[in-house]
C-alpha cells in the first residue's frame, strides 16, 4: 500500500470510529442505556465493545413487541420520553421506521426519500420517572453511558432526566447542525443545555456535507486522560480531510488505491 494510502486509511479510521467505541477504549464499559432504541440493532457491536448490561428505550408501539423478543422484557421500556410526564403527544411514524419522532419533518430536510406516514397518540414519560417506578434501577444508571438517538427531540429526553443527569457518566447524543424536525433542538441548543449541566464535548463526528452526526460529551466528574483529549480533537480535522481526500481523488488529483 502506497505511503498515501495508509494516511487515508488511518484518518478514516479516526474520523469514523465511533463515540461508543472511543467511549469503550477510554474506560472500563459497564452499563449502556439507548434511548431510541428501535430494534436494537445496535446490540451485537455494544456486546462486542465489553459493555455488560443494555437497556433499551422505545416510544413506537408497533416495534416493541420485536424489540422485547430480541433483548428480554426486563432490558427495554416502551416509553415517549419527554421533558413533562403525562402529556398526550401526536407521533410520527416513518416510511422506514427508524426516523419515526414525536415531531414531524421539516420541508426541504437532507433526506427527501423519507416521510412520515400516519401519526398516533401517545403519552410521554420522563427518564427520572423511569428511576422511580423501579422500570431503570439506580444501579444501572450509575457508571452508564447513555445514548440519545430519538429524532430531534434528545434535548427535550434530556430535560427530563432532571437530577438523574448527575449519575450519568457520558452521553452520546445524535445532533444536526441544521434542523431536520419541525421544533427539534439543534447542536448548539444540546450543547449549551449539556455545558449548564456539568458536561464537556470530548469529541463530534459530524458529517460536513449535512452538517449531522453524533457528539460525545462526559460529565465532568469524569477524569478524561489527555491521550483523549487530544484524539478527541483530531476527529474533526480527520473528518474534513477524509472528506477532501476523496473528493481530490474523484476529480483526478490524487489517486488512492483504497477508495
Amino acid at each position: 500500500m502506497k505511503p498515501i494510502d495508509q494516511i487515508y486509511m488511518k484518518i478514516r479510521h479516526i474520523a469514523f470510529m465511533g463515540p461508543v467505541k472511543f467511549y469503550s477504549s477510554m474506560n472500563t464499559p459497564e452499563n449502556l442505556i439507548h434511548i431510541g432504541a428501535h430494534l436494537a440493532q445496535e446490540k451485537e457491536s455494544y456486546e462486542s465493545q465489553g459493555f455488560k448490561n443494555l437497556f433499551w428505550i422505545e416510544a413506537n408501539p408497533d416495534v416493541f413487541s420485536i424489540l422485547q423478543s430480541k433483548v428480554g422484557s426486563r432490558n427495554c421500556s416502551q416509553s415517549l420520553l419527554w421533558s413533562e410526564s403525562g402529556i398526550e403527544k401526536t407521533f410520527y411514524i416513518s416510511n422506514n421506521e427508524v426516523s419515526s419522532s414525536a415531531y414531524n419533518f421539516l420541508e426541504g430536510n437532507a433526506w427527501p426519500e423519507l416521510a412520515m406516514t400516519r401519526k398516533i397518540k401517545l403519552e410521554t414519560n420522563t427518564f427520572s420517572n423511569l428511576v422511580n417506578q423501579c422500570v431503570i434501577s439506580e444501579e444501572m444508571l450509575s457508571k452508564s453511558l447513555v445514548v440519545l438517538d430519538t429524532q430531534g427531540s434528545e434535548l427535550e429526553v434530556l430535560i427530563g432526566f432532571d437530577r438523574r443527569l448527575n449519575s450519568v457518566t457520558a452521553i452520546c447524543v445524535e445532533v444536526s447542525k441544521k434542523k431536520f424536525y419541525d421544533g427539534g433542538a439543534d447542536y448548539k441548543d444540546i450543547n449549551s443545555f449539556l455545558k449548564q449541566s456539568g458536561f464537556r464535548r470530548i469529541a463530534a463526528w459530524i458529517d460536513p456535507l449535512i452538517g449531522h452526526g453524533d457528539a460525545l460529551f462526559i460529565s465532568n466528574s469524569k477524569e478524561v486522560p489527555l491521550k483523549y483529549v487530544c484524539l478527541g480533537k483530531c476527529i474533526w480535522l480527520c473528518h474534513i480531510t477524509y472528506f477532501a481526500f476523496r473528493a481530490l481523488n474523484r476529480r483526478g488529483i490524487l489517486k488512492l488505491n483504497s477508495i
